[in-house]
């Protein structure tokens, strides 16, 4: 993601080449709407860098209330692609159920944030075994 800093780098290059140009009204526009674009791509990824912080925290917090509930955890591999199947289990189940009852949208979210909580910690336990 770029910094505030180089955004304005990237705008005063627009300024900069259509200083250097004959300026009529529609160069002016012209820059104007590049500054724009400029602008909004920037808004784009900072939106979508807060809803990915924002996400990975849940994981993260996910991960953490699994520890306190299980304890650090050291199965095989077969073991914790069970774990994981049955998580995915209870995402088709609550998929099914957001089918017929809206207000099952918000546990098909939460199955899905304990399915990416249980791919963390296989992939911690396989670094730690490692």
């Amino acid at each position: 993601m770029k910094t505030p800093n180089e955004v304005q780098a990237d705008i005063w290059d627009v300024i900069a080449e259509y200083l250097i140009e004959d300026i009529d009204p529609i160069d002016v526009r012209d820059a104007d709407e590049e500054m724009q674009d400029i602008l909004e791509d920037w808004r784009d990824e900072i939106a979508s860098s807060d809803t990915i912080d924002k996400i990975l925290n849940e994981i993260r917090n996910e991960r953490t209330a699994q520890d306190k509930k299980w304890g650090e955890q050291n199965h095989d591999r077969y073991k914790w692609v069970a774990i994981l199947t049955e998580e995915t289990g209870e995402v088709s189940e609550a998929a099914l159920e957001a089918e017929h009852d809206p207000e099952w949208i918000s546990n098909y979210r939460d199955e899905l944030i304990q399915v990416a909580a249980v791919a963390v910690a296989m992939i911690e336990c396989l670094d730690r075994n490692q």
